[in-house]
């Protein structure tokens, strides 16, 4: 019996089939994976439109940081209220690197006429 797809000269599949051919969510529907990510974390799914803002305005790279702080301070037994906890620590690393706060009220306002 023969595998099927595209292989190299050598029988080896290149990383990038591989890869692509993992369940990864579509460029459109990001957001939402964000957010079902951030609501099974926390699990806090009264306050999806919270986290929906979150993902809409914050980059990545902090989100899944304050993912991973929550999840320590979940082992570590720190912390009452996921939720509150996560938004919070959200809040703090976006100010860290100086981005704007996620939250405020005027996050998603564009600055000029």
């Amino acid at each position: 019996m023969e595998e099927e797809g595209p292989r190299s000269a050598s029988g080896l599949e290149p990383i990038a089939e591989l890869l692509r051919a993992r369940n990864t969510p579509a460029v459109a529907d990001r957001t939402s994976w964000l957010v079902e990510e951030m609501v099974a974390q926390t699990g806090d799914r009264e306050n999806t439109a919270c986290y929906r803002v979150a993902a809409e305005r914050c980059p990545e790279d902090v989100i899944f940081e304050a993912l991973a702080l929550l999840k320590d301070a979940r082992a570590d037994g720190r912390i009452r209220n996921r939720g509150a906890w996560f938004v919070s620590t959200l809040k703090l690393l976006c100010l860290d690197r100086h981005q704007p706060d996620p939250f405020g009220a005027r996050a998603g306002a564009r600055a000029g006429p």
